[in-house]
């Protein structure tokens, strides 16, 4: 303990502790539009060049990748961060009917997976993946154990819900 109270003390541990700050409140201060698109993590190092590091990933789709960058390095952050943006504002990025079917399969997922009986919930998360598709722009990724029910039982379950988009099974 007496270690960890003289390492806190240090120049590497109030770095971290700053680091993780500013993480903390860019993360709560974000619009909710950010919120859903980027992430944000650190990565501690402990060495005496570079003891943490920042990474902020992700899309905007009113900003691209050099102003999502302008705009963090704004905030001034304690490290320089490594970005991993992508470019949300690309034409064919996410057509207007593409988010409508989107935020269609998004409220789909969130109401299904509250809604599932108990034995379901216990084996199976949903999930999706955006797709660089013309055709589907989603999918959905019902994955899982199959517990006490066949394969088709589960598939008939949900798509008995009417999904928006047929869904991806990975059931074992």
């Amino acid at each position: 303990m007496a270690d960890d109270v003289k390492f806190v003390k240090s120049k590497n541990g109030k770095l971290i502790l700053v680091a993780e700050d500013w993480v903390k409140e860019i993360k709560k201060s974000m619009s909710d539009d950010m919120k859903e698109t980027i992430r944000m993590g650190l990565r501690l190092w402990i060495n005496e060049e570079t003891p943490v590091n920042i990474f902020i990933g992700g899309y905007s789709l009113t900003m691209t990748p050099a102003e999502l960058e302008n705009y963090f390095m704004s905030l001034n952050p304690p490290v320089k961060p490594f970005f991993l943006f992508l470019d949300g504002t690309a034409d064919n990025f996410i057509k207007q009917q593409d988010k409508e079917l989107i935020n269609s399969a998004k409220k789909w997922m969130n109401e299904t997976a509250n809604s599932m009986p108990k034995d379901l919930k216990d084996n199976i998360q949903i999930g999706y993946t955006l797709l660089n598709d013309e055709t589907k722009p989603i999918d959905i990724i019902i994955n899982g154990r199959l517990g006490t029910k066949t394969r088709e039982e589960v598939e008939s379950y949900f798509m008995n819900l009417n999904p928006p988009v047929t869904p991806t099974f990975n059931l074992i």
